[in-house]
């Protein structure tokens, strides 16, 4: 893949949406949705380390993050915050139980706003 691809959009296999009847926009069938997959991201923490610890980690080292035990996990979907969480142990693997979702930021909903808003003439 040429590097040059990763600059092109996407094509999307939506369908063509056909404007709600007497609304002029498009109405949106959530069901053809269902199926888009989303990056959802929980990081158990960061560390930092200098380049000769780096080098001397081998099968059992372990590495202790930043995070404290028992403390909220951030969940991320696409890069935005939507959720906080908790680490659990299900079988022999890590899961994380929901305990808030976020709302949206009220800068967040004002950009929101401002690019669906309907451009209107200034009056004069």
């Amino acid at each position: 893949m040429s590097p040059d691809a990763y600059l092109e959009p996407a094509v999307s296999a939506l369908p063509e949406l056909e404007p709600a009847p007497g609304s002029g926009r498009p109405a949106i069938d959530l069901a053809q949705l269902g199926d888009l997959r989303l990056l959802v991201d929980v990081p158990l923490g960061t560390v930092q380390l200098d380049l000769r610890s780096f080098l001397e980690l081998e099968v059992g080292s372990v590495l202790q993050t930043d995070r404290q035990t028992g403390e909220p996990l951030e969940i991320s979907v696409n890069g935005t915050p939507i959720a906080r969480g908790e680490v659990r142990i299900q079988g022999e693997r890590f899961a994380v139980r929901i305990t808030e979702i976020l709302g949206a930021a009220p800068s967040r909903l004002a950009e929101g706003a401002e690019a669906h808003a309907p451009k209107t003439p200034p009056e004069d």
